[in-house]
């Protein structure tokens, strides 16, 4: 598996990401938690470090499992944080929230 430099910090994810948008099961019709624990796995066994989630997906469900999958493993986290209307924690509140939820 090909990894690369993010400039200016000491990660080097995979080349190759795991989406785990549809694990929310949001717009889905529900998810298998444990056969989207094994999917997140298999995908770091075959050396995939790289793990898109957001708060958004699956109104943090999918935040939640992957943080359930990664206890034994180390992974570069991509996500996004949508501007809210109103909201008036901005972008540090969101990223603390999703934090929270992976170390759930």
């Amino acid at each position: 598996m090909e990894h690369m430099k993010i400039p200016g910090t000491d990660l080097s994810p995979s080349r190759i990401g795991l989406g785990t948008w549809a694990m929310g099961g949001w717009m889905w019709g529900g998810t298998d938690e444990e056969r989207s624990i094994r999917t997140i796995c298999a995908a770091l066994e075959r050396g995939i470090t790289l793990i898109d989630t957001a708060p958004a997906y699956g109104q943090g469900r999918s935040e939640e499992i992957v943080g359930r999958a990664l206890q034994r493993w180390e992974a570069a986290i991509a996500s996004f944080w949508p501007p809210r209307s109103g909201s008036s924690g901005g972008a540090m509140a969101r990223w603390l929230g999703t934090r929270a939820a992976l170390e759930s």
